[in-house]
């Protein structure tokens, strides 16, 4: 599609390179949000445990808990942007 008169295309950073540079721009820019929401049941996450002492978190189950989590992410994630990748528009 087409941009509106007063809209550019990528902006490049000064020195010319290969990659874009981040807003803000002096000019009319649009940015995109891309927002995927996937169930995660809680079976999947580890059961929680005693903290080691009172009042501290507890790390290890914290870190299992994000590693679940990263691993259904990228279950999810992973099909979708190689979709995205054989289809560019």
């Amino acid at each position: 599609m087409p941009l509106p008169d007063g809209w550019h295309t990528w902006h490049r950073p000064e020195g010319g390179g290969d990659g874009y540079a981040a807003p803000p721009y002096e000019r009319p820019t649009a940015l995109t949000t891309l927002e995927l929401r996937t169930p995660l049941s809680p079976d999947r996450l580890p059961t929680p445990t005693h903290a080691r002492a009172a009042g501290l978190p507890n790390l290890d189950d914290a870190q299992a808990s994000l590693e679940a989590l990263v691993s259904e992410l990228n279950a999810v994630v992973a099909p979708f942007l190689h979709a995205l990748e054989r289809n560019p528009r």
